[in-house]
């Protein structure tokens, strides 16, 4: 499981009825919500060709209540969900993808829900584009988001974010 994954799992997301977890990857971060939190419905979004190795959310025991969803997440999401997750995924993007990807998810947002992202504060080869506090702040500023909660854990930054116009 993505590293900011596991993070997630310690949140009270039990009320969350509908979640959308971007980029994704193999499915391994929304199947463990919806294995913790029965009545949870996920929808996985990934690139074209990603979700071929999105096995976790086939599994019998989630698959009646995971639907993966492909297309160019950068141009169109899934709507009507509570909460998107981006968990480790800006620091693989520079600015300009990154701010693409987060206007992309405020559009689906419509106004309401909420965006919860996990991602590293150093540099690797796994998150090239890491970011600082305020550096994440000002992207998600400019990509139309307001900062709700920000808290750093170990070498993770965790932020809740709305869209501006649900302020």
């Amino acid at each position: 499981m993505r590293t900011g994954g596991d993070r997630l799992l310690a949140l009270d997301l039990g009320a969350v009825q509908r979640v959308v977890d971007v980029c994704g990857g193999d499915g391994a971060v929304l199947a463990a919500l919806l294995r913790r939190w029965p009545a949870m419905r996920g929808i996985l979004a990934e690139q074209p060709g990603m979700l071929d190795d999105a096995l976790a959310i086939r599994q019998p025991d989630i698959a009646s209540r995971c639907v993966p969803f492909t297309g160019d997440v950068f141009e169109s999401l899934p709507g009507d969900a509570e909460l998107y997750l981006l968990v480790d995924v800006l620091s693989t993007w520079e600015d300009d993808w990154a701010g693409a990807l987060l206007a992309s998810i405020s559009r689906a947002m419509a106004g309401s829900g909420r965006l919860l992202l996990t991602d590293p504060q150093h540099a690797s080869a796994a998150a090239p584009c890491a970011r600082s506090e305020a550096a994440l702040r000002d992207l998600l500023e400019r990509s139309g988001f307001s900062l709700l909660s920000l808290e750093t854990t170990d070498a993770h930054i965790v932020a809740w974010a709305a869209p501006e116009a649900s302020r």
